[in-house]
């Protein structure tokens, strides 16, 4: 009798590290464009640093509640599946029409990081 040896490749494994490929990019093209682009529209430095400080401190967080509720219910592949589901909204940056829309950073923060940090 052989033993069947399971492929470590699976096609959730392909699939998750495929999306968190393009997520990670999509996420360090917005933070690389985003000090020019707060400047065009009128933002300051103070507002670079206002809305990263807002980004990091709500990821944390949120991180910190999401790896608890996951290890209680048991199940992390919604929990991942929804941060990058927020995370896609980063594409709204795109439109936005004054600096007080483009807080809307942290949020494709907070998914990224959600969906991310789950294997770790």
């Amino acid at each position: 009798m052989g033993t069947i040896k399971k492929r470590w490749l699976t096609k959730s494994v392909f699939g998750m590290g495929f999306t968190s490929f393009f997520s990670d990019m999509g996420h360090e093209m917005t933070t690389t464009v985003l000090p020019i682009f707060l400047t065009t529209i009128g933002g300051t430095a103070a507002t670079l640093g206002f809305i990263e400080g807002i980004a990091d401190t709500s990821s944390s967080f949120l991180k910190l509640f999401m790896g608890h509720y996951s290890d209680r219910i048991g199940r992390r592949k919604p929990i991942i599946l929804a941060g990058y589901d927020v995370t896609a909204l980063k594409g709204l940056l795109a439109f936005a029409a004054g600096w007080h829309q483009a807080k809307s950073k942290f949020l494709s923060k907070e998914g990224g990081e959600t969906g991310n940090r789950q294997f770790a």
